[in-house]
């Protein structure tokens, strides 16, 4: 059936069995736990010594139960009713543990002091998604990001909240580029996004859908020994995303979030993209006079837009000497028009979001629970609407002493809609800017036109009024259109583990995620799109008068569908045992999942939104008369296609340390996809790596009061990366519009059969120390890797009697090698009464393209803003190349290049093939060699108040600037234009050239791909600013909850230091700096 446009269908069933299985894992919770109210509770909060803060996460545990304090340091332990005295052991991180006296019929709070020790750093598990293993067991690099640092910031998606976080891990704003990276780059043409894993399996959704107040760590693992285990889908780095979940002993604790966050309106002023509105039209004149637009007028075919001064212009050489005089009143009139007030006003306001979260966990003797439930919603500067409910049910139960069940629930529903346009969207024709006097409402803020595709003149006659209104109201236009999409996905995963032995477990782990993601894209009959589409095919009879649509009045519906299904399942056996001074971990199992995308779309014309019905048909073959003249088709838009991708993966991981020092690590795995063919399959070779650790601080040899904790790592392993949309067999397309020639239906090729397809793979080495100094004052990590790339997809030669007519296919023949270092640095300046800690973080990392088959050398086609791929042998797959540049000529301000080393203005020659690859200028990379992060946190009692500055350095560039093809043609716009060589001289303080008429694209294409318009990217960036306050119940006796935390952050704060001096936002180079961000959040527990 059909809702609101959207496509429904059995999906929605979920519904139903997502509340069911809620209340059925509700109802075994109470009779669970009803069996333990009987118990007696230990309750008490955890400090550090010296310093009187709160210690989260602390593990406590007493009477054979265990559970951990919350954000506030406290704790509640449930024991059995027969436990009236004992012992209660408190451990935590960086900290010794500590063992205090309880008496339960005293009913007395404890208060728990622990001292810190620098020489317990590595006592914490680390989750690889296979497995979760202590610290100082493991020898790879793992970063692990806990709860608060995730929660530093706000907004709703939850890698965001990484950046600054961790070294190694870097984010582009630049939109086509890869947004995140573990240590640069792995693969030239296959997808360089590292993979997402969530609770053990890879997430295949959108990850928007995930609600980070469910998240309780992030572990990004980095080098070959952490995320080998992972494979094929390992090389670009593993992030593993774990939800949070209940502590047994622990009894209900329940927790409510809420943020509120405004965003600044965008300041329209500061974008690069703007003429004033005198010098544009008397640009317009300048171009009139010379003729430019005379073809554009003489058109009365498909009558073209023109701008309104044009149309002034064109009418004023009609008239006498009063009517121009009126003219030239007019056009001096619209030179005081700034269409960036009318945007400014009309267009952006002030954005919002907020956030809703209930957490309800605990515990019992034999189950663990925790559910949740989270609803965000915002709208951003265009009023464009965000909302995402979430449900969440975790549940862990004992069913023998051998025998334990885990199952898990998330439930999500996302929908989006459109609002307002933003100023680019506003053209007179789809490929024209908009001109800079142009007003969207007049003074009383009623709705003004702006001319678009046809000129205004005709519009107003065209029909003689029969015909639906053909003006474009851009206030308005969008109140008929209705773009939106929702989402529904659902994950259900279920963990069914046998103890064979208190050191063995066998384990069967299987996961299901179906996502639904409907688009609809109604454009009503009051739209223009929907207007002119009518207007083009209506046939008006010239002796009646009578009407004939061809596309039926009423609205144009468009309805995209894509439906994932993925299934993963794991058989895995695990062992954990020590004895004397050994100790073995290891795991072996093997795995299969399955992932299909079905998608499809349709077009209906003459759609009635009220009614929901289609009101007409159309012919999508044959071609009907325009009603400007000549024929054409209204065309078919439905489309269909899918892809199913399916692997097996064997696989084993093994760790030895000996008497806590002396540690070895392996990993193998092999996988297997249905993308190759059986020939790949077959002799695919595993994935390995190999590892080792010393921890020195422990040898009696080395007694360094100075170093108290030292330990050092190396490793070295394989992994690999695929690009799912290659196939070893040949793909192809079929579509329902006829041959032109033919007149039948035909099927396109669109990857020719490559039998010899296979994973790219990455080797990498590592290398590091992690250190401690006395006092935990200073503590950190230093790491040096390299890692090679071979076996990625390249462009290949095709023979020439293949008849295949193409030069280049994608093939396993390119390479690439790069190298890094990160350095952590944690400081604790103050202790004591103030707290003040700072943080560091250094990443270098650099890429070089080894093996790549060029197709061409002429070094126009290397020549872009830095976010294309530019795969030249010996140089970072992203890089600036130039032309060189001579400066402008002082007689005439021409741009001069190079030419056979010679200056010359022979452009043609210079931007086509007279200027080779080896010829052009290295700016430089054009992502960051150089990041990093510094943050300062100061807690005094119940305060904290945190900063954090994050930083890119050593990379390049190259901005937007005039380009007078593209401004006369297209009339798109930049303010060096006020800046251009005018008169002889201006050559000394300026580098942008004259303006000529006719523009020469080849004088534009030297001046745009120069080395003059390359900037230094280097900055540094304000992220966030942080102050929260904890009103706690052992403090202010009569709070009805057990803490209540408040929370004032702002981010996106702006560059504080950046090394170009145009200024440019080097994360945003080509659009609008995201304005500031301002939040508050209130979180209570009870």
């Amino acid at each position: 059936m059909r809702r609101g446009g959207l496509v429904v269908d059995g999906f929605w069933w979920c519904h139903l069995r997502f509340l069911w299985c809620i209340v059925f894992f509700l109802g075994l919770h109470v009779s669970l736990t009803a069996q333990e109210r009987a118990g007696k509770v230990v309750w008490g909060r955890v400090l550090a010594v010296g310093q009187g803060s709160p210690i989260v996460g602390a593990v406590v545990e007493a009477g054979g139960r265990k559970t951990g304090t919350d954000g506030e340091g406290n704790f509640m332990l449930l024991l059995s009713a027969s436990i009236v005295r004992g012992e209660l052991k408190v451990s935590h991180l960086g900290f010794k543990a500590r063992s205090v006296p309880f008496d339960l019929s005293a009913d007395q709070k404890l208060l728990v002091s622990l001292e810190e020790d620098a020489t317990d750093l590595g006592s914490v598990n680390i989750s690889t998604g296979y497995e979760s293993r202590p610290r100082e067991r493991l020898t790879g690099s793992f970063e692990l990001v806990d709860n608060k640092r995730l929660n530093a910031l706000f907004g709703p998606n939850i890698l965001n909240r990484l950046e600054g976080t961790a070294a190694g891990v870097s984010f582009d704003r630049d939109g086509q580029r890869p947004g995140l990276m573990v240590r640069g780059l792995s693969s030239i043409n296959a997808p360089k996004s590292p993979l997402i894993v969530l609770d053990n399996f890879p997430y295949a959704g959108d990850i928007n859908n995930i609600n980070p107040n469910d998240i309780e760590s992030i572990t990004i693992l980095k080098d070959a020994a952490a995320s080998s285990i992972w494979g094929a889908r390992a090389g670009n780095g593993v992030v593993v995303i774990t939800s949070k979940k209940g502590r047994r002993g622990q009894p209900l604790s329940i927790s409510l979030n809420n943020n509120v966050s405004f965003t600044q309106r965008p300041d329209i002023y500061k974008s690069r993209d703007f003429i004033s509105s005198a010098d544009y039209i008397d640009l317009e004149s300048f171009l009139f006079g010379k003729g430019f637009y005379q073809s554009t007028l003489d058109n009365t075919f498909t009558y073209p837009v023109v701008s309104p001064v044009v149309e002034l212009l064109a009418k004023r050489s009609t008239l006498g000497e009063a009517g121009q005089a009126e003219i030239d009143r007019q056009i001096a009139a619209l030179k005081n028009n700034d269409v960036r007030r009318d945007i400014g006003r009309y267009l952006y306001k002030t954005g919002f979001a907020q956030q809703y979260a209930l957490n309800i966990n605990g515990g019992a003797e034999r189950m663990l629970y925790y559910y949740s439930a989270g609803y965000d919603r915002g709208e951003n500067h265009l009023s464009v609407k965000n909302d995402r409910f979430s449900l969440r049910a975790q549940n862990s139960f004992d069913l023998t002493d051998k025998l334990s069940l885990s199952t898990g629930l998330v439930f999500t529903v996302g929908s989006g809609a459109s609002g307002r346009p933003d100023y680019a969207a506003i053209r007179p024709a789809p490929s024209q800017a908009l001109y800079p006097y142009a007003r969207l409402a007049d003074d009383a803020g009623n709705p003004l036109t702006i001319p678009r595709i046809y000129r205004e003149s005709y519009v107003a006659t065209a029909g003689g009024g029969k015909l639906l209104d053909w003006r474009y109201y851009p206030l308005e236009d969008y109140q008929h259109v209705e773009n939106g999409q929702k989402t529904l996905d659902l994950v259900a995963n279920v963990n069914l583990e046998y103890k064979v032995f208190s050191w063995l477990k066998a384990g069967l782990r299987y996961q299901f995620e179906r996502q639904n993601l409907d688009g609809k894209n109604l454009y009503g009959e009051g739209s223009f799109f929907a207007r002119d589409l009518i207007n083009q095919f209506t046939q008006i009879n010239p002796a009646t008068g009578a009407l004939k649509y061809i596309v039926p009045r009423g609205g144009i519906l468009d309805l995209n569908r894509s439906v994932l299904n993925a299934h993963n399942f794991r058989a895995q056996v695990n062992l954990d045992r020590s004895w004397g001074d050994h100790s073995l971990t290891g795991l072996i199992g093997m795995e299969a999942g399955r992932n299909s995308v079905e998608g499809a779309s349709y077009r209906s014309y003459g759609y009635n939104d009220d009614l929901g019905v289609v009101t007409g048909l159309i012919d999508p073959v044959n071609r009907y008369p325009l009603f400007y003249g000549g024929m054409g088709t209204v065309g078919n838009a439905n489309t269909f296609n899918g892809t199913d991708n399916r692997s097996l993966s064997y696989f084993a991981n093994a760790a030895y340390s000996f008497r806590g020092k002396y540690s070895l690590s392996g990993s193998v795995r092999k996988d297997q996809s249905n993308l190759f063919g059986v020939r790949t399959n077959q002799r695919g070779r595993p994935f390995w790596s190999a590892g080792a650790a010393w921890e020195v601080s422990k040898e009696d040899f080395f007694r360094s009061e100075l170093f108290p904790y030292l330990k050092l790592r190396m490793t070295y392993g394989s992994s690999g990366n695929l690009d799912n949309s290659m196939s070893a067999l040949t793909v192809m397309s079929y579509s329902s519009a006829p041959n032109s020639q033919t007149g039948f239906t035909q099927a396109l090729i669109n990857k020719f059969a490559n039998p010899e397809l296979r994973w790219e793979k990455t080797q990498m080495a590592n290398i590091g120390i992690d250190f401690a100094l006395r006092g935990d004052r200073i503590s950190g990590s230093l790491e040096y890797y390299e890692k090679r790339g071979s076996d990625l997809l390249g462009d290949a030669l095709v023979d020439p009697t293949a008849g295949l007519k193409v030069a280049t296919v994608r093939k396993n023949v390119a390479s690439m090698k790069g190298r890094g270092a990160e350095l952590t640095l944690r400081t604790l300046n103050i202790k004591g009464v103030v707290r003040w800690t700072s943080s560091l973080l250094f990443s270098y990392n650099l890429n070089r393209v080894k093996d790549y088959y060029l197709s061409t050398y002429q070094g126009s086609v290397y020549i872009n803003q830095g976010n294309l791929v530019t795969p030249v042998p010996g140089y970072p797959v992203y890089s600036i190349f130039s032309y060189r540049w001579a400066g402008l000529d002082p007689a005439t301000g021409d741009p001069q290049g190079y030419l056979g080393g010679a200056v010359s203005k022979d452009y043609a020659a210079i931007t086509g093939t007279g200027t080779q690859v080896a010829d052009l200028v290295y700016n430089g990379p054009s992502t960051p060699v150089y990041s990093g992060a510094f943050g300062n946190t100061v807690v005094y009692g119940d305060f904290e108040f945190s900063v954090n500055l994050i930083y890119k350095l050593g990379y390049y560039f190259r901005k937007n600037s005039i380009d007078y093809s593209s401004l006369f043609s297209a009339g798109v716009q930049h303010s060096d234009y006020a800046d251009r060589w005018q008169v002889l001289g201006d050559e000394l303080r300026t580098q942008v050239p004259s303006l000529i008429y006719p523009a020469n694209a080849g004088r534009d294409a030297l001046y745009a791909g120069s080395a003059a318009l390359v900037r230094k990217g280097d900055h540094v960036r304000l992220q966030y600013v942080s102050l929260s306050y904890e009103l706690r119940q052992q403090r202010f006796k009569r709070l009805p909850f057990k803490g209540l935390k408040l929370t004032l952050n702002a981010s996106n704060l702006g560059v504080l230091w950046s090394a170009n001096k145009d200024g440019i936002d080097p994360d945003y180079p080509y659009a609008l700096t995201p304005p500031g961000t301002f939040s508050f959040g209130l979180k209570a527990t009870f």
